[in-house]
């Protein structure tokens, strides 16, 4: 009798470790979740192509002139061109289609869901728009869109077609050539300029299922940008 009793002890023990780490296992992919799918994306889907396993990735422009289009990061994700020429010259990117039209022209890389910044060096010289996006589609009609010009101008606008961008907010004194970031971080949009902020948009609550549907992110122009003086020097995205 006291050897089945100590078989039912043991195996009562047993199951209840099991149990324990069960719940551990639950609380811990609970944890994760709360950050935005971040890290439960990381964990969870590892094995997908469009999510890159690391949490910041960047492009200087160094290395062969050319198109952009495919250029491989060296964490791994690769450019796509949605529209316009995007090319590599002298250690910097530009869009060199002539034509001016109403056309957003962008390209992109894949990115992660959750709380994003995406930073990016601008030059400008006149009075056409050029910037950065994320939340985008994977072909760019859609996403949150921050376009500056020489002249002042930044706006941050969400894109719904090729052609159309919706305002959001605008800053008429702020713009320029200049270091730019756009955020995104549980439904607010925030602008800075070489570290100051100068815009920001905060995304209704019923919208922001749609602004969190897409995780693409890229650079954008409109008009006619070929001149020497739009650039893009540097690009990167990160999570907060």
């Amino acid at each position: 009798m006291e050897v089945f009793a100590g078989l039912k002890k043991a195996a009562l023990a047993a199951a209840f470790a099991v149990a324990l780490l069960a719940t551990v296992m639950s609380a811990t992919l609970a944890s994760s979740a709360s950050l935005g799918g971040i890290l439960a994306g990381s964990l969870l889907a590892t094995n997908r192509t469009d999510v890159p396993k690391n949490l910041s990735m960047s492009d200087d422009f160094v290395g062969t002139n050319g198109s952009i289009n495919g250029r491989t990061l060296s964490t791994g994700q690769q450019w796509v061109t949605h529209s316009g020429n995007w090319v590599i010259s002298s250690n910097k990117l530009s869009q060199t289609t002539t034509t001016s039209t109403t056309t957003y022209r962008r390209a992109s890389l894949p990115w992660i869901t959750g709380a994003t910044t995406v930073t990016a060096a601008l030059t400008t010289t006149s009075s056409q728009y050029i910037g950065i996006y994320l939340q985008g589609n994977s072909n760019g009609t859609a996403a949150t869109v921050l376009r500056v010009r020489n002249n002042g101008s930044a706006i941050l606008c969400r894109l719904s077609s090729s052609s159309t961008c919706t305002q959001l907010a605008t800053a008429t004194s702020a713009g320029g050539s200049a270091t730019w970031a756009l955020t995104y971080d549980t439904g607010v949009c925030t602008v800075t300029r070489n570290g100051a902020q100068v815009l920001t948009y905060t995304v209704p609550v019923a919208s922001r299922a749609g602004y969190e549907a897409n995780t693409r992110v890229g650079v954008i122009s409109i008009g006619n940008v070929s001149a020497t003086g739009y650039r893009w020097t540097s690009f990167s995205a990160a999570s907060v």
